[in-house]
């Protein structure tokens, strides 16, 4: 497991934020390092069985300080990968999470294996957690309704498909985020009552 702990506030200083990894087998601290801000401001937010951690760390940089981190196995080393919002890994080091175009739109994202390149799955979208296969899962806006919709894309990310339209649930429900998904493609999906939606 990934822990980001912060010591006291000190009055007038900049916050601290250091990520250790946890082995609750042989009880080991791993201290994950940062992207360079001094003191080290790092979250972790994601971690694969390889150690491999993904989350955002604040660096040096005046107009872009908070980017996008992953670690090679058991923590070591930190990858900058951009002004993004890495979310989950897979099991071959897959990140997801969102970024901002040069437009100011927010888009969900996939990569490749080990955090390398970077694949767009969908505008007005947010990715928060990937499979082995690289299904992903999340939310976006669909304008039609005005509402959020949960979403699941194929494999690598490939193909988004409105789980709200898929499984309509009762009751005039929305599936508005899928939070999690597991490796035989389920995920646990809450549901909320709008008042776009007229009840059946």
């Amino acid at each position: 497991m990934a822990l980001s702990f912060a010591p006291p506030p000190v009055a007038a200083a900049p916050f601290s934020l250091t990520v250790w990894i946890v082995d609750s087998n042989s009880k080991e601290l791993i201290k994950l390092g940062n992207l360079g801000r001094t003191p080290p401001a790092t979250t972790a937010e994601g971690i694969n069985d390889a150690g491999q951690v993904v989350g955002q760390s604040f660096t040096t940089d005046p107009f872009h300080p908070q980017r996008a981190f992953i670690t090679g196995p058991n923590g070591i080393g930190m990858t900058d990968l951009g002004t993004l919002n890495a979310y989950a890994i897979n099991s071959a080091g897959q990140v997801v999470g969102t970024y901002q175009t040069t437009a100011n739109e927010t888009h969900a994202f996939i990569t490749g294996p080990n955090g390398a390149g970077l694949t767009d799955i969908g505008k007005a979208s947010e990715a928060v957690d990937v499979n082995d296969l690289g299904q992903t899962v999340g939310y976006f806006y669909d304008a039609a309704s005005g509402e959020d919709h949960a979403f699941a894309t194929g494999p690598n990310g490939m193909g988004i498909i409105d789980l709200d339209k898929l499984a309509i649930p009762p009751n005039g429900n929305i599936l508005q985020y899928a939070n999690d998904i597991n490796n035989l493609d389920r995920s646990p999906l809450p549901a909320r009552y709008p008042s776009r939606r007229p009840m059946p």
